[in-house]
């Protein structure tokens, strides 16, 4: 047998040795998996044809882990998160610095299914472990070891992606285009490890079995990736910096994924870790008084408005004489200020009296002489620095309030100011630590509970964690445990040791149901104000939150509907508290008899009872009377109660009340009547005709017309759309601009309808005019905005699957107006979420062609199948995708300069280039559906006429970008491309040169500035004879400015390029050649035994060679002698070590010239 033989015979062996192997594997796995199919299902008898699909929670596996995740026949696993369970992992040094090391694969699997490790470069071994242990419910265990001498800071896991039906909701706040992360990523919280998320088909629910140590929970969505209604979500588990995994150390982490029916209470299904939860986090804070609190706003920023005589802005009032022209307080200044002060409080101290309130917290008792953001100073130590007026009386004016027996509260301002001596606010001081935060606060809280007995604070705040932490309040609280601070802004765990400040126009809700779960005497304070539309509506919503303990916020200065509405409120609460079981469903004789009674409260119940007695005439009756009620909240829920019984008859005493007169036609008074409540009873019992009454009223005021429009969308009733429509298409102002939101919204409710839908597609172009009232451009923008986005969310849900409304969103998501609120920037994330919701797709950041490929199935992207480069031209294909085509190019990638369109032949050429040039190509398709998105980029490049012979000593290409070494945009080698591996390097980052691209002709050259390249000395680079060529171009020249050279001196130079001020210098040996050097623009620079020449014209001659080869040097670009360096770009430079006959010569220019010195394009 020969060699041959032999080999073939040992590769036989190896390789049935492997099929062997594997076959064996092959079989292992494939028995597994069987094995655990079979104990999933049930066992099928011989009459089963089809095997019936299973209900509940259904897992399998494969040689990878988990393979499907389906309840109740719908599949959640989306599949692999990241390539061959890739990981990264942050390591701690002992400077505390954070570093990775190791590659992210595994470099070993062991076991199958539903139980793997793999164990990576770095060393970390993962196992992970998946089990059905409840019905409906996985188990996820990970298991991970750290065998490195670094603790593990930082280690996501991404075991899979969930594919969830539908728009996700759920746990507050799920952020759509953020996702949502317990610990890791975006909205950061210390809060229980608990996700719910909300789908089409089920509650899904992650909890992390450890309360602690903290670790990793995040569901990020994949917005790349949703499509047809389905939405892609990453989950990612793992170390969290917070709780390092030591060196050596193993960790054990336990998570669990729950199922439940749509509808169902995720808080309630993850009970027990907020249980867990407040036993490890236990909530401190106590504060049982929950009555109102008033409110105090004693300035306006007086510097803001240039207010030289009232500079802290005291009562609003620019006339107010405090301050003299010199600066100083005056005597009669003091008198006013005091005089005025008392009066105030007076009448404050009488609104606090009217609702049973327990505090007025003043916001600004320092003055306000700081503009936004500072606003409120919140320090009292400096009250006598900022406001001396303020200082002298405020021990009485203080004492006033607490006479007559109310809590008295201040603002802490969390930041601290520097005050310089002008009295300028110049800058916040950055505090350095939590510990000096909490001091900084706790002493303002010590000064102000020492002088006047303070104890409730508001603490101002720019934004969450700006200014304090979780770790900051507690530790507030621990010091000062018999005070109550109201943050502006909170986190979950705020609430154990806090009463958060929410209000509706930040659109927060009271305090959040998963902060009761965990913390059920948990309150927030929240502040009533606004318009007709944060009252009215706001009463409703915050009924229930106040019954369950929050604290109402009101404006106490004046006779405000906040004093009136928050009386209400808490008269209703107290009713509602009051409620006798015994008559819950009493008979009717009883009712009618509660109704008459002299206790409120009851009269309140016979209403809310006698509501349910449908069709009985007496009950109608006794309502009727009701509405006349003495007290407001009795008559408000007599009303509701009409509402309910929907009975004809009622219809005109409601009318009466929706019309009741409101004394100046101000929408602050709706509490003086019950307009509001009448007109929704109205929509409740679908009396659509009497609400165009209404609205049709002469004079009526625009409150009026506003609830009658909302009153029409809870009607459901598509006969209210053409009263609607109406309104929707008249011409409005300023003064009228909320009835079209107020249309919007009422549409939004009600089912789709064309003339509907054209209204509202009117109304994203409507162009609004200022009225007659009071309103600057500002003003007018803002209208504009809520018109707009009103439009677009009821689109939404009016044009689901309607083309024209499709159409119409994508239009207005291309114009992307830009808003001036403060709540959005532009126009496209509001429409993006309508769109989303009519089609099911969706797309971060989508271009206009990707929503029209997306929603109306415009052509594919065409992708490019043939290409081929001319002298001065390209060439290419690609797959026909549209009727015809749009080709987009230019120079740099991402940069398409030039657009040719309408292209129906294929294939195309483009003519007029500029030789040896790379260009990048995209193409677009169209037809009748619309525009494909572009298609991936195709690198293209014209050919040269000619090319450089082969042989050079040395030849440096800057074009070439295979042949450079680039770290933050400078040069570190220049690889040489004669192939005798002289390359240029540096390693000192002052003295590396810059790439610029696109500088000549399209092309990249290294500009020099005091930098240099240098490679050392190689026999290569010593010869007898040369021929040398560059392309540069000098900005600077000043003393022996070097281009490239080899050797130190004049007398040594073996050879060399140099500018000497305005002379450039060629030098072989001891002969030499000179040319004024050409100053501002790139030339051709070339010289050999004949001489120099520029631009392939002879400038002078030069004498024969005489190199010495002895004391030979390094090869150095970019310096000359005596630190002579070179300014200026170098493009090009090829040195042959031999004469080059005339042709060769020739090529070289021509080459060079093409290239870089030919323009036309």
């Amino acid at each position: 047998m020969n060699r041959f033989d032999t080999r073939k015979l040992i590769l036989l062996f190896i390789l049935t040795g492997t099929i062997l192997v594997n076959c064996s594997q092959m079989n292992q796995e494939a028995q597994y998996q069987s094995t655990q199919y079979q104990m999933s299902q049930p066992q099928k008898t011989k009459q089963q044809q089809v095997p019936l699909l299973k209900k509940g929670l259904v897992v399998k596996y494969n040689q990878n882990g988990l393979a499907s995740l389906t309840y109740n026949n719908h599949e959640y696993y989306g599949g692999e998160a990241t390539f061959n369970h890739a990981i990264y992992a942050d390591y701690q040094a002992t400077d505390g610095s954070t570093f990775r090391i190791g590659g992210p694969y595994p470099q070993n699997k062991v076991g199958y299914g539903n139980d793997i490790t793999r164990t990576y470069e770095n060393g970390i071994s993962i196992r992970t472990q998946y089990a059905v242990e409840k019905e409906d419910e996985l188990q996820l265990t990970l298991t991970i070891s750290n065998p490195n001498d670094k603790p593990i800071v930082n280690l996501p896991i991404k075991p899979f992606k969930l594919l969830l039906s539908g728009r996700p909701g759920g746990t507050t706040p799920w952020h759509w285009q953020k996702g949502f992360s317990i610990r890791g990523g975006h909205n950061v919280q210390e809060k229980p490890p608990i996700i719910g998320i909300e789908t089409e088909k089920a509650v899904i629910v992650f909890t992390n079995q450890q309360i602690s140590p903290p670790e990793i929970l995040q569901i990020n969505p994949e917005l790349n990736q949703v499509k047809s209604g389905l939405t892609k979500a990453l989950l990612t588990i793992g170390i969290h910096k917070k709780a390092p995994l030591l060196s050596g150390e193993t960790r054990k982490m336990s998570y669990r994924i729950q199922f439940a029916p749509p509808g169902s209470d995720y808080i309630e299904l993850g009970s027990k870790t907020y249980k867990d939860w407040q036993i490890k986090h236990p909530k401190t804070f106590k504060w049982p008084d929950r009555r109102p609190i008033g409110t105090e706003f004693l300035c306006r920023s007086g510097q803001l408005y240039n207010w030289p005589h009232n500079p802290r802005g005291w009562f609003n009032d620019p006339d107010l004489y405090i301050v003299n022209d010199a600066g100083k307080v005056t005597e009669a200044g003091k008198a006013e200020f005091k005089k005025r002060l008392f009066e105030r409080a007076d009448r404050i101290i009488a609104n606090l009296q009217e609702v049973n309130a327990q505090a007025i917290i003043i916001w600004d008792i320092e003055g306000q002489q700081a503009p936004h953001p500072i606003s409120y100073v919140g320090d009292p130590r400096i009250i006598g620095q900022t406001a001396p007026e303020m200082d002298a009386i405020a021990d009485e004016y203080i004492q006033k309030f607490k006479e007559a027996g109310f809590q008295i509260g201040l603002t802490l301002g969390a930041p601290s100011y520097i005050l310089d001596n002008k009295f300028h606010w110049k800058a916040t001081r950055k505090l350095k630590s939590d510990k000096e935060t909490v001091a900084e606060l706790a002493d303002k809280i010590a000064y102000a509970k020492k002088r006047w007995g303070v104890k409730l604070y508001y603490l101002d705040a720019w934004e969450v964690n700006a200014n304090v932490s979780a770790v900051d309040i507690q530790a507030l609280h621990d010091i000062h445990p018999d005070v109550m601070v109201i943050p502006e802004w909170e986190n979950y765990q705020w609430w154990a040791y806090s009463a958060p400040y929410r209000t509706r126009n930040l659109s927060e809700s009271g305090t959040p149901s998963d902060v009761r779960a965990a913390f059920p005497d948990a309150f927030s304070v929240n502040q009533f104000h606004g318009i007709y539309e944060e009252q009215s509506i706001f009463y409703d919503w915050i009924l229930e939150e106040v019954e369950r303990g929050d604290i109402i916020l009101f404006h106490s200065w004046y006779d405000s509907s906040h004093k009136h509405g928050t009386k209400h409120l808490y008269d209703e609460v107290k009713y509602r508290k009051q409620r006798n079981p015994k008559y819950v469903d009493a008979e009717l004789n009883t009712l009618l008899k509660l109704a008459e009674s002299a206790k409120p409260a009851e009269r309140y119940q016979a209403a809310e009872e006698l509501g349910k007695k449908s069709g009985v005439r007496e009950a109608v009756n006794m309502c009727i009377d009701m509405i006349d009620d003495r007290d407001w909240v009795v008559a408000k829920r007599a009303i509701d109660a009409l509402g309910q019984l929907a009975a004809p008859i009622t219809i005109p005493y409601l009318k009466a009340k929706a019309l009741e007169f409101t004394e100046g036609g101000d929408s602050h008074y709706w509490y003086k009547n019950h307009a509001y409540v009448a007109t929704q009873a109205l929509g409740q019992m679908g009396a659509i005709p009497t609400l165009q009454e209404i609205i049709n009223t002469r004079d009526i005021q625009v409150s009026r017309i506003q609830y009658a429009i909302e009153a029409l969308g809870k009607t459901g009733n598509s006969a209210a759309i053409p009263i609607l429509v109406k309104l929707m298409n008249l011409l409005t102002d300023s003064d009228t601009s909320e009835i079209k939101v107020y249309v919007a919204k009422a549409l939004k409710k009600l089912p789709s309808d064309e003339s509907a839908i054209s209204a509202l597609i009117n109304a994203l172009q409507f162009k609004l005019k200022l009225g007659q009232k009071n309103c600057n451009e500002s003003c007018l923008q803002n209208k504009k905005d809520a018109i707009k986005i009103e439009s677009a969310k009821a689109l939404a849900q009016q044009g689901k699957g309607n083309p024209k409304a499709i159409n119409a969103l994508i239009e207005a998501y291309q114009a992307n107006d830009r808003f001036s609120s403060k709540y959005f920037t532009n126009m496209q994330p509001v429409i993006s979420d309508a769109l989303w919701k009519m089609t099911g797709e969706f797309k971060q950041n989508a271009t206009v062609s990707e929503w029209r490929q997306m929603v109306f199935q415009a052509p594919q992207v065409p992708s490019l199948t043939y290409s081929e480069g001319g002298n001065k031209e390209i060439t290419f294909a690609w797959r026909a995708t549209g009727d015809y085509y749009t080709v987009k190019y230019g120079t740099s990638s991402g940069n398409y300069t030039k657009t040719i369109d309408n292209v129906t032949s294929l294939p195309y050429t483009i003519k007029g280039l500029a030789p040896g040039t790379v260009y990048y190509v995209v193409v677009q398709a169209h037809d009748e559906n619309g525009d494909s998105q572009l298609s991936e980029e195709k690198m293209l490049m014209t050919s040269l006429s000619g090319r450089p012979p082969l042989g050079a000593a040395f030849w440096f290409d800057a074009d070439d970008s295979s042949s450079l070494t680039i770290v933050k945009g400078k040069v570190i080698e220049w690889q040489d491309k004669s192939g005798n591996q002289n390359n240029l390097k540096q390693s000192v980052e002052s003295l590396q040169p810059k790439i610029v691209k696109n500088a000549l002709n399209g092309h990249t050259v290294i500009r020099f500035d005091r930098d240099l390249l240098s490679t050392p000395d190689h026999p290569s680079l010593n010869f007898s004879e040369a021929t040398m060529y560059a392309v540069i171009k000098a900005t600077a020249l000043s003393g022996w400015t070097g281009i490239i050279r080899k050797g130190h001196k004049s007398k040594n130079a073996q050879y060399l390029l140099v500018a000497n001020k305005e002379m450039l210098i060629a030098t072989v040996g001891e002969g030499a050649s000179q040319i004024k050097a050409p100053s501002g623009d790139y030339a051709l620079i070339s010289w050999n035994r004949e001489g120099i020449f520029l631009n392939g014209e002879p400038m002078g001659g030069l004498q024969p060679f005489q190199i010495p080869l002895t004391g030979a040097d390094n090869l150095v670009m970019g310096q000359g002698w005596y630190n002579g360096f070179f300014s200026g770009d170098i493009a090009e430079i090829i040195v042959y070590p031999y004469p080059l006959n005339k042709e060769d010569q020739q090529k070289v220019e021509d080459y060079l010239s093409e290239k870089w010195l030919d323009h036309e394009r």
